[in-house]
């Protein structure tokens, strides 16, 4: 038996807490809110592991456990806005894609290409993905 997607799963969710809109404006609106909410709740939580760092202290279980929570919780939101926005269907070939088109971010000598802040940038190489024909 094939296992469920998160987003089938965080659709269920949606269902049974009378979440679900014919209203899209709503919809995007309470998509954006959680998404900000459980973004700003990561970075706290990691902002507080690198001043941990900064300060020469290791960071405890609890803290690891704190973001890992943090993390999860995102992930179900996002998971709640793919199968909200209807694209719970394409979602995985469409992630497929831009995993490709990231790969794609080499340089002419094989390694990635990075900026001053050791971010990976698009390369010469770099091939955008197509998802036109998913929506």
């Amino acid at each position: 038996m094939k296992q469920q997607s998160r987003e089938v799963k965080v659709g269920k969710f949606i269902d049974a807490m009378q979440q679900r809109s014919d209203d899209l404006r709503g919809t995007l609106l309470l998509v954006s809110e959680l998404l900000r909410e459980e973004h700003e709740e990561v970075q706290r939580e990691l902002g507080a592991m690198q001043m941990d760092l900064i300060r020469g202290v290791h960071p405890e279980l609890e803290q690891w456990l704190r973001a890992l929570e943090e993390l999860v919780d995102l992930q179900y939101v996002l998971s709640g806005a793919v199968e909200q926005l209807g694209y719970t269907d394409v979602f995985e070939e469409a992630f497929n894609r831009k995993h490709l088109a990231n790969l794609s971010k080499l340089g002419d000598d094989g390694l990635p290409v990075k900026n001053e802040y050791g971010k990976v940038i698009k390369g010469p190489n770099y091939i955008p993905a197509d998802m036109s024909d998913l929506i």
